[in-house]
């Protein structure tokens, strides 16, 4: 290249410039080089598609399961909770002082 550059009549500095611009034979890649490298990284991407929906499988299925242990302790929170919010209504609404406080000590104080 830098020859044909001379002979076409372009200064040494512009015609060196130039040939150095151009890539070498050996740093080409060739249309078998891209096709292999499009197969191995489908191959690549395919795999990890895989492996991601994998993990995304388990961390569902977990998720349930935490969020249906967490339901079943709420509800359960709640149901105490709901009883001794009746045995202190029942005290406070209908029962004497001394029964309303052994009540108390009873429901808060096990």
């Amino acid at each position: 290249i830098y020859d044909a550059l001379i002979e076409a009549g372009t200064s040494k500095d512009k015609a060196k410039a130039a040939a150095a611009a151009v890539p070498s034979v050996e740093r080409l890649a060739t249309k078998e080089d891209i096709a292999r490298l499009e197969g191995a990284t489908k191959e690549h991407l395919t795999k990890l598609e895989r492996a991601t929906r994998g993990d995304i499988a388990k961390l569902e299925r977990s998720t349930k399961e935490d969020i249906a242990k967490l339901e079943r302790s709420t509800k359960e929170d709640i149901a105490k909770l709901d009883k001794r919010v009746a045995v202190l209504s029942l005290a406070v609404f209908s029962l004497q002082p001394a029964i309303l406080a052994l009540l108390v000590k009873l429901v808060f104080f096990p």
